[in-house]
């Protein structure tokens, strides 16, 4: 079995190897290729966020997910992203709310409508993965979303959708009557 295949198989995909720590990459491979993995999932992201940007609106669930699934999936830990929007679904940009650990991340309904506010942002999708694998939401993702869409509601800011990457798929609350 060669090189890529072991890297492949360990952890559990390209996606996997991509996302994987540069302390976790060291055990198998030189300080020059996790320069260069770590320089594929950032060209990547921008091809895929290029392609976002491009969009006359968001409005398609594929366009959205396709660049989360990208930045998600594989990473050993806990992120949460949000893709802001203006009143015509354009994309404003896109941030990282929170980074946690394997199972959890903490986000602040707070400061998320202060980011939304501060970018000009009407609405909003929210995504975030699983490391674990499976894209089922927690009962904290759930609380979590219900009280941002509240509060977006008090403010006019209208969330779209929050998305849960994982290895074994990707669940939409809006898709899942969550929402």
């Amino acid at each position: 079995m060669g090189l890529a295949e072991r890297l492949v198989d360990r952890f559990g995909g390209l996606a996997g190897v991509l996302g994987a720590s540069p302390a976790e990459l060291r055990r198998h491979v030189e300080p020059d290729t996790i320069s260069a993995f770590k320089m594929l999932r950032e060209v990547a992201e921008r091809l895929v966020l290029g392609g976002l940007a491009r969009r006359e609106s968001l409005s398609s669930f594929s366009a959205v997910t396709a660049f989360f699934r990208v930045r998600l999936r594989g990473l050993p830990h806990e992120e949460v992203w949000a893709a802001f929007l203006d009143k015509k679904n354009h994309l404003i940009v896109v941030e990282r709310l929170g980074r946690g650990t394997v199972d959890h991340a903490p986000v602040y309904v707070r400061e998320v409508m202060a980011r939304a506010l501060e970018c000009g942002a009407s609405a909003m999708v929210l995504a975030h993965n699983h490391p674990s694998g499976d894209p089922t939401p927690s009962r904290e993702d759930i609380a979590m979303t219900k009280s941002l869409a509240q509060a977006g509601k008090v403010l006019g800011v209208t969330i779209h959708d929050h998305v849960v990457i994982g290895a074994e798929g990707v669940v939409s609350f809006r898709a899942s009557g969550l929402l």
